[in-house]
């Protein structure tokens, strides 16, 4: 397994990033970085391959030649970064209402997750009980980081502690 320095906050950061369907974000597993590419510019390499730079805006060219080692990406060296999923968001918040004790509590976090605008009637609903919206952070904060863990193992990257950097 290959050790290396990779910003886990970050990473953490972007797993969760919901709506940023624009672009889409790779680790390097060289350097440990995290970079993201525009979509857009991933379809103008497929499209005109070297000749890709000539049809793009200004901004877009100083991102190219990232853009084009992550898409020319023989070797394996950037790793796309999954997001978590609608789907998996939502058995997120159903797992964490399987563990609140309260029975009536439990009950209407239940219910208010059968609801259409789940998502953001579970947080309004959590803001109401705050020992509750705490355990829930760190539920999710606590799965987020085993989904980080299993994915870099899945790579055969291993996070450097701080410790380990000495």
């Amino acid at each position: 397994m290959k050790k290396l320095r990779v910003d886990v906050g970050e990473l953490t950061f972007v797993m969760e990033m919901y709506d940023n369907y624009d672009s889409t974000n790779f680790l390097d597993t060289e350097t440990g970085e995290i970079v993201s590419v525009y979509k857009g510019l991933l379809m103008a390499i497929k499209r005109n391959g070297d000749k890709a730079a000539m049809d793009l805006p200004e901004w877009e060219k100083n991102v190219l030649d990232v853009a084009k080692r992550v898409y020319f990406n023989g070797n394996g060296r950037y790793q796309e970064i999954p997001r978590q999923e609608v789907f998996e968001r939502h058995k997120l918040m159903v797992a964490f209402a399987k563990t609140v004790k309260n029975t009536q509590l439990r009950e209407e976090i239940e219910n208010v997750l059968s609801d259409k605008f789940a998502f953001r009637k579970f947080l309004k609903f959590l803001f109401d009980h705050p020992e509750e919206l705490k355990r829930w952070f760190m539920f999710k904060e606590e799965r987020l980081q085993e989904n980080i863990a299993e994915w870099l193992q899945s790579i055969n990257v291993e996070p450097l502690r701080e410790q380990q950097e000495r």
